[in-house]
């Protein structure tokens, strides 16, 4: 379980550096909470319909 994690928020920080959106890196603090978060910041800052979150 912990390993999926790493690998996920790993990809979730390569994802970050490669693309200009809103969630930062220091979000991500190996927790499914804080990537479950993340990645709802980054699908709004895809669709760019997102108020606040």
């Amino acid at each position: 379980m912990d390993d999926a994690l790493t690998i996920e928020s790993e990809g979730l920080a390569r994802a970050l550096l490669n693309e200009d959106v809103s969630c930062s890196i220091d979000a991500i603090d190996n927790t499914l909470i804080s990537l479950i978060e993340c990645r709802k910041e980054i699908r709004c800052s895809f669709s760019k319909q997102c108020g606040e979150l």
